[in-house]
């Protein structure tokens, strides 16, 4: 076995623990409390509550299998994304090595376990690293399919037809990219585009060519027929108001420095490091990275005339073209669908779906270029991003300060419980982003939110609708609890002839929010 190799199922190894051991903390943010409340609901409640979110629902369906298995088990539910960030990695081993090379596949692996946004994503409870997993699949099926086609059109003496076991795992990879999240759907369809072109390229294998492009894509497009119901109606609810919003210059520059631009790589705790701040360190970082990537595309133009092409008589599709079609067109068809609805949709956290093919881009430039100071330093650059992002997760995410507030929150309930006589006691909340974490995560009475969308039903038992405040404080009296800003807990006793008795606040580093409790008595 190469030495290489070798290297590269080393770090495979060494990748899979480092995953393992960087998921094994129980702090949630709003997002990732979403996940693990829908998990422990039936399937068929998934698809209801989920229908009425933004995202579809099979990475629900998978959290749900493992709470089957595992109950409500915060570590076990992360170890699933980690699971998929961690085959994202092993496709440099088993995929991008055999297509691009050893170096290229190692270097894509080595990526996956570096960049910013591919360890966040493989360490959050959400859907990205296994939508990122399917996208990339389809990447490199599609880059196949691409390629005999090109050798047949050359008449190439390695051309022969395209196995139906690779559109049958282009099909199916973006079936799976589309029920995991509409980031996904877009990132399929540019590589279906692509792959389209090709046959219509061939005219010797065309017409055979379109035959099992179109049987492969009507059956992907008729198996996510079910959802495509559910789409209608979320895309009505998107375009009547949504939570992204467009801000100039703000929303480029995040688009702009994806995908190293994690809140981890942005905010650095706010700490200071031998007197310099995080402005400074923030910004001789991103000088740093801008520097490289401009040095590296230079370096790669000049040695672009060696580039792996499909074609000939210089019509040429690298890799690096292929995959900037798939990455740029993602955001491209995002931004279009922003203009037709309305409503800005078009998000940097979201281009996580498409991250695969932009660490190939990486991969292939830095194992491409000539210049070995080039090489060197941004290998430098990637390896300090990496480590800050990294080290500023791991401080967030096991703070001790984490746990203070929601242990407060059991304490809090069980005080005015006392103080009730143990009677009912309420406790409720107009903020969903810190009631969901502390009904997720804290001990204590059941949280009463009155906003009655069905997808907030994704929190219950633990978070209850009800129909309104009127309904729920008119004539309540003893102490009620109420999670939120003091301010409005002060309204609110206000409003029902209460009184504030005390307010306590603790910081939640992990999510940046503030949970802050309120005794009301009525």
């Amino acid at each position: 076995m190469p030495g290489l190799q070798r290297l590269h199922l080393t770090l495979l190894v060494l990748g899979a623990l480092f995953f393992a051991l960087s998921a094994n903390y129980t702090a949630l943010w709003f997002d990732e409390a979403y996940s693990v409340g829908i998990a422990a609901h039936p399937f068929g409640e998934i698809w209801t509550i989920g229908a009425a979110d933004v995202h579809p629902v099979l990475y629900y369906w998978m959290l749900h299998c493992v709470y089957l298995l595992f109950g409500h088990n915060v570590v076990a539910f992360r170890l699933v994304s980690a699971l998929g960030g961690w085959l994202l990695a092993l496709l440099g081993y088993t995929h991008v090595r055999r297509d691009f090379g050893a170096r290229c596949g190692f270097a894509f692996t080595l990526l996956v376990f570096l960049v910013p946004w591919s360890v966040r994503i493989a360490l959050q409870i959400r859907m990205y690293s296994w939508v990122a997993l399917a996208v990339m699949v389809a990447v490199v099926y599609g880059w196949r399919i691409a390629v005999r086609l090109g050798q047949a059109a050359d008449k190439s003496p390695s051309s022969g037809p395209v196995p139906l076991a690779w559109w049958a795992a282009l099909a199916l990879s973006s079936l799976a990219a589309a029920y995991l999240h509409y980031y996904g759907a877009i990132a399929a369809f540019c590589v279906q585009c692509v792959v389209l072109v090709a046959v219509l390229r061939n005219r010797s294998q065309r017409n055979r060519g379109l035959r099992r492009w179109f049987l492969f894509a009507v059956a992907a497009v008729l198996a996510y027929l079910p959802w495509l119901f559910v789409v209608v109606g979320q895309a009505k609810t998107v375009s009547g108001g949504f939570w992204i919003a467009f801000e100039f210059p703000g929303t480029f520059a995040e688009l702009a420095l994806f995908p190293f631009n994690t809140p981890e790589t942005m905010k650095l705790l706010g700490h200071e490091v031998g007197g310099i701040g995080t402005t400074e360190i923030s910004l001789a970082l991103w000088l740093l990275l801008l520097g490289c990537v401009v040095a590296c595309a230079y370096a790669y133009g000049r040695a672009l005339p060696n580039s792996v092409s499909f074609e000939k008589n210089g019509r040429k599709l690298g890799p690096v073209a292929y995959c900037l079609v798939v990455y740029l067109g993602t955001a491209l068809v995002a931004g279009i669908a922003s203009f037709v609805i309305h409503q800005p949709i078009l998000f940097f956290r979201y281009l996580a779906a498409a991250v695969g093919p932009l660490l190939l881009v990486m991969a292939f430039v830095l194992t491409r270029i000539k210049q070995k100071a080039i090489m060197a330093v941004s290998a430098v650059a990637l390896v300090v991003v990496g480590a800050v992002n990294y080290c500023t997760l791991e401080i967030s995410a096991h703070d001790p300060t984490n746990d203070e507030g929601l242990a407060a929150y059991g304490v809090v309930c069980e005080s005015a419980i006392r103080a009730n006589g143990g009677g009912e006691t309420l406790a409720f909340s107009d903020s969903e982003g810190t009631a969901s974490i502390v009904a997720e995560c804290a001990e204590g009475l059941p949280i009463i939110y009155t906003d009655p969308a069905e997808k907030y039903r994704a929190f219950e038992p633990r978070f209850v609708i009800d129909s309104a405040w009127e309904q729920l404080l008119d004539g309540y009296r003893g102490q009620a609890i109420f999670i939120g800003a003091e301010e409005t807990a002060a309204a609110f006793a206000d409003r029902f002839g209460g009184e504030v008795l005390r307010s306590e606040g603790y910081f939640h580093p992990y999510s940046s929010n503030w949970l802050i409790y309120s005794v009301i008595e009525f």
